[in-house]
């Protein structure tokens, strides 16, 4: 009987060690299928934060973010049949309620190369909760396009471990008719390791195509997720979806993450 009790006690704290694990490097890989474009890309992003980030008590997908933990990244996507491929670097910082984060990104689409810049400031007036500014521009012949925007994050927790993540951006483009572009989403974090989200895209462009996204993230263990979305949009092509500027079309996305 005392064998098995203990046992079962070393059993209970190696569950408890391993639930509050804490974790500073994020590895992940993705995969997107273009419905209307029959075409196909793949990325990888890694991260490393300067901290490790601990996820007790507080829904996993954003264990960073609430912690304000600041952190360096590193990307790679390409397109199959676009010809397009991106290299990018970035870091993200908190220092106090000050906030700031920027990345370079090298593109090459076969006809031309040239680089995109993405640049946010802001503050956090209170835990869970950013504002900021944010400007990026690309810098191709055959896109050459900047854009300015104001965005906000909120992330709140709910009773019986339960939370929700809203966020809002309203964006001026600078090229292709300066038009004016909106995104509205949120996600419900159903428990630590699960939520569901829905996202919507506008823009008062000329025959602009408005875009519902259906997304999904479960952690299987602590340090391992798997994510789903599914974008609905008319038209779109995977060049749009290359430069971030124009309707990328009907797409789903399987992503995997793992932490260490």
């Amino acid at each position: 009987m005392n064998r098995h009790l203990h046992s079962a006690s070393f059993i209970a704290l190696l569950a408890t060690s391993t639930l509050a694990q804490a974790w500073q490097i994020e590895a992940s890989g993705s995969y997107t299928d273009f419905d209307g474009a029959d075409d196909a890309q793949l990325g990888v992003l890694g991260s490393y934060h300067f901290k490790p980030v601990n996820d007790a008590d507080k829904a996993r997908a954003e264990s960073a973010f609430l912690a304000r933990s600041s952190q360096l990244f590193a990307g790679y996507t390409t397109f199959d049949e676009a010809d397009a491929d991106g290299l990018g670097v970035g870091g993200e910082l908190f220092f106090e309620d000050l906030y700031a984060r920027g990345s370079l990104t090298q593109i090459d689409v076969g006809i031309d190369d040239g680089t995109a810049i993405d640049l946010r400031v802001g503050f956090l007036p209170r835990d869970g909760v950013l504002l900021s500014l944010g400007y990026n521009d690309i810098g191709l012949d055959i896109v050459d396009v900047s854009m300015l925007s104001l965005n906000a994050k909120w992330v709140q927790s709910l009773d019986q471990g339960m939370a929700y993540n809203a966020e809002a951006s309203i964006a001026k483009v600078d090229g292709f008719g300066d038009p004016i572009t909106y995104m509205l989403g949120g996600d419900l974090y159903l428990n630590q390791d699960l939520s569901v989200g829905l996202a919507y895209r506008d823009s008062d462009a000329d025959n602009a195509n408005e875009e519902w996204e259906l997304r999904a993230r479960l952690f299987v263990v602590p340090t391992l997720s798997l994510a789903l979305a599914y974008a609905m949009q008319d038209g779109g092509s995977a060049m749009g979806a290359a430069t971030g500027i124009g309707g990328a079309g009907d797409r789903i996305t399987v992503s995997l993450a793992g932490r260490f």
